[in-house]
């Protein structure tokens, strides 16, 4: 009896190593999201919450917004929310988790700063006690600026490699997220 045990050919070589470097690449796609919700999930819930408190404003109501981060290191919203004018005006607070521990979140001032890392950029801390406040002009929906005569312009939601800018306009309140 002969036995024809000449082994693997050039194709079969070639189809295994195909295969196995879909595979590779699909879970590594797979981990990699994996990792980066977080920081998109912060991003988004951080946009939408800006969007609504500008177009609260705009509906004639009085808002305040603010970003902070707890003891925790989950980071959260607090809306405060007047309603009404004079002795029958209410004040509502809505506080709301946009972000889980794991990540960091800077932000800036100034709209020139591109690099979360430049001078002038700081870290939305607990332990620093730094937070973002926003509030919206009801007429323009413009953002209204602070004692100093500056506002947020720029946030980063940061983990590892993976950056999310969002910019808010200042003359027009709009906010965009790359």
């Amino acid at each position: 009896m002969r036995h024809n045990n000449k082994g693997l050919s050039l194709v079969e070589l070639i189809v295994v190593i195909a295969i196995m470097s879909v595979l590779t690449g699909v879970v590594s796609f797979g981990i990699s999201n994996i990792f980066n919700t977080k920081v998109t999930q912060c991003a988004d819930n951080m946009e939408n919450i800006i969007n609504k408190v500008r177009v609260n404003t705009m509906g004639r109501n009085e808002v305040t917004l603010r970003f902070y981060q707890d003891s925790d290191g989950r980071y959260f919203s607090e809306t405060k929310v007047k309603k009404g004018y004079g002795s029958t005006a209410t004040m509502e607070t809505v506080t709301e988790q946009v972000g889980k521990s794991g990540i960091d979140v800077k932000f800036t001032t100034d709209s020139s700063i591109t690099d979360p890392s430049a001078s002038g950029v700081q870290t939305l801390s607990n332990a620093d006690g730094n937070e973002i406040k926003i509030q919206f002009d009801r007429s323009s929906g413009e953002v209204k600026v602070d004692g100093s005569g500056a506002c947020v312009r720029k946030i980063w939601i940061i983990r590892n490699s993976k950056v999310k800018t969002i910019t808010i306009y200042k003359e027009t309140g709009k906010v965009a997220v790359d």
